[in-house]
């Protein structure tokens, strides 16, 4: 029998192939590890970002497009309460002033008004049901079937005042806001017109300016009338060698 040899070789560049793969591998995990912590980071950004947004929003700052004040106490709203407009430029100390408003019931038991008190004014008059369902909501007024008077203003009030007042309510409670004198929808009464800006005359300095042009015109002729008339070089010496001969 023949003893058959076998030289095996190892196959030039393996090691380095295998340390490039090992190397490629390594960089592809780091770069997915890396990738998935940029996500993680902006969803976690994204989700901040929008809790931030429902705390401070753009519309945080903003009034309702009303001139009435507005209050809620539990499920009771107070919506755009105004003081009646005065027929004359303002309410005088000891009138009577009818207050408009709106009543909303966002529960579902019926609430009712039972008492409005002011410091402004001797007392407050409510006449007729002033209750309010559940769900619902009801107007005061002077043409609505439940009024609420201001008896007796201890001083006077015009428009951009305010009174304040005391809504006190069967179940939700009392809430305390100041309503303000309505203001008329059209101008009352006669007022004198009022030029912010005056007319300017046809000359910028008026009359005045144009007398002052006219004197300066005559100034300025009087002064060229009596004013010597001047003598060229060649004159002059023609006059002195006149005087020297003569003498």
């Amino acid at each position: 029998m023949h003893a058959v040899s076998v030289r095996l070789e190892p196959h030039e560049g393996s090691a380095v192939k295998s340390t490039v793969r090992a190397a490629r591998s390594g960089h592809q995990r780091r770069r997915r590890q890396l990738v998935g912590a940029m996500i993680v980071g902006l969803a976690a950004a994204l989700t901040v970002s929008g809790c931030a947004a429902g705390q401070v929003s753009q519309t945080a700052d903003q009034v309702a497009a009303i001139d009435g004040a507005n209050a809620t106490i539990g499920d009771i709203g107070i919506r755009n309460a105004l003081l009646q407009t005065p027929d004359g430029p303002k309410w005088t100390a000891g009138s009577d002033v009818t207050l408009s408003f709106w009543l909303t019931n966002d529960g579902t038991t019926a609430d009712m008004l039972s008492q409005v008190s002011t410091a402004g004014a001797q007392s407050v008059e409510v006449s007729g049901t002033a209750s309010v369902a559940g769900q619902s909501r009801k107007e005061f007024g002077a043409d609505s079937e439940v009024t609420v008077t201001v008896k007796g203003l201890t001083a006077d009030l015009t428009y951009g005042q305010s009174l304040p007042l005391t809504f006190v309510f069967a179940k939700a409670g009392q809430v305390s806001t100041d309503v303000p004198v309505q203001v008329p929808a059209e101008r009352t009464g006669v007022r004198e017109t009022v030029h912010i800006q005056p007319t300017e005359p046809g000359s910028v300095w008026g009359d005045e300016g144009q007398a002052h042009g006219t004197g300066e015109t005559s100034a300025a002729a009087e002064t060229s009338e009596t004013a010597p008339a001047s003598t060229s070089p060649a004159q002059s010496s023609a006059l002195e060698s006149s005087v020297t001969t003569s003498g």
